[in-house]
């Protein structure tokens, strides 16, 4: 972190591997400025790390969210790789497949839980569509479109992901 003013590096965090995926690779880093007030006094600030796949018949695509706050000239992560937007599937590169794509927005909520920090509600749609060639041409033969709500409380170090969210 760099204080614009003075030109000086205020705090430096590393978090090694973080960037390291087998057949996935990162295409996009974005800060995220976004006014994260996560507790009274405090504001956190985002990364957005985009990834992706280079398979044409099973594609993949991910953005996930990390959050970090200054703390005693640290910078200390409260939120790490919260899965906000993805699609992926497996087609034959023509037409015929199937696909999933969802979309997440995360909201701070009034309530204030351990520590002053509030939860996060993360509200996610998600779409599954089939694609198909139908008269000769190629057309979404089903779809289905589903909302859920996921709510995140900080625990006594950072917020705590969803168990939906732990890899399989």
């Amino acid at each position: 972190m760099l204080d614009s003013i003075s030109q000086t590096i205020v705090a430096r965090h590393v978090e090694p591997n973080l960037l390291d995926w087998d057949a996935i690779f990162v295409y996009g880093l974005e800060i995220d400025t976004a006014p994260y007030r996560l507790r009274e006094g405090d504001l956190a600030f985002g990364i957005r790390v985009k990834r992706r796949n280079m398979s044409r018949p099973n594609p993949v695509y991910e953005t996930s969210l990390s959050l970090y706050e200054l703390q005693s000239q640290r910078l200390r992560s409260v939120l790490s790789g919260l899965v906000m937007e993805s699609s992926g599937g497996e087609w034959d590169t023509r037409c015929a497949g199937q696909f999933t794509e969802t979309k997440g927005l995360l909201v701070i909520t009034e309530h204030a839980g351990n520590k002053g920090y509030h939860d996060l509600l993360l509200k996610q749609k998600r779409v599954e569509s089939r694609m198909a060639e139908v008269a000769g041409e190629c057309k979404s033969v089903e779809e289905s479109t589903r909302r859920v709500q996921f709510r995140l409380e900080y625990d006594e170090l950072r917020y705590l992901l969803p168990i939906e969210f732990s890899p399989v």
